[in-house]
């Protein structure tokens, strides 16, 4: 089969049985198929997606694909937008009903904004400790603040902005951040600011400990 689209972002879904659904690349949302979602083009529509879609949407870390608690077949896709003009950035939200006739899902809700501001491209996620809801974590561009979002079966609440560690300074591209797999632990790294950890609570959202590590 061919693949119909290319990628620099990247996100994708199977389910529990490892059975692809659909995937993305914060462009349009493909299905199973290989063939474009009912409703799943011009995700994060602007002059970016209209320069860039062609070989994927310029995010290193920046579109991440959750299932929607106690809502079976429902999923929400988070992504972040550049703006046309600008440093800003906006993370928006997308939500996708496989609950279709052929089961191959479509967008009921699409571009839904969440938040605009210096939004650092390293978003990433972690289940909170009920066992049920996710945590959404996203820094804030060239500091030491972080934005939180919480999936509930309620939809998105947030964001609650937390501060904590050394600031990061304007080099702030590239890089990753991941929760630890108990979700105990939180860390953020690119070559320019060092290894940043701090200690998460999966119940408050409260990071905590910080302790940088700087590269020689």
């Amino acid at each position: 089969f061919d693949i119909p689209i290319r990628f620099n972002a990247i996100a994708m879904i199977s389910d529990s049985n490892g059975q692809l659904l659909f995937y993305t690349n914060a462009c349009q949302i493909i299905n199973r198929n290989h063939v474009l979602m009912e409703n799943g083009d011009s995700i994060n529509p602007g002059l970016y997606h209209d320069d860039y879609c062609a070989g994927g949407y310029p995010l290193y870390q920046g579109v991440i694909i959750l299932p929607l608690p106690e809502k079976p077949g429902m999923y929400i896709l988070f992504h972040i937008k550049k703006q046309d003009t600008g440093t800003l950035r906006e993370l928006l939200y997308s939500v996708i009903d496989m609950n279709t006739p052929d089961n191959l899902g479509k967008v009921v809700e699409k571009n839904q904004v969440l938040l605009v501001g210096d939004l650092a491209d390293m978003m990433t996620v972690v289940r909170h400790g009920n066992g049920r809801d996710w945590w959404v974590g996203l820094p804030k561009a060239a500091s030491n603040h972080y934005y939180l979002f919480m999936v509930t079966p309620g939809g998105v609440t947030g964001p609650e902005t937390k501060q904590s560690g050394v600031a990061w300074n304007y080099k702030d591209w590239a890089g990753q951040s991941v929760f630890s797999p108990d979700g105990s632990k939180y860390a953020r790294v690119n070559p320019f600011n060092g290894l940043h950890l701090f200690r998460f609570d999966r119940c408050s959202g409260e990071f905590s400990a910080p302790l940088k590590i700087t590269f020689p």
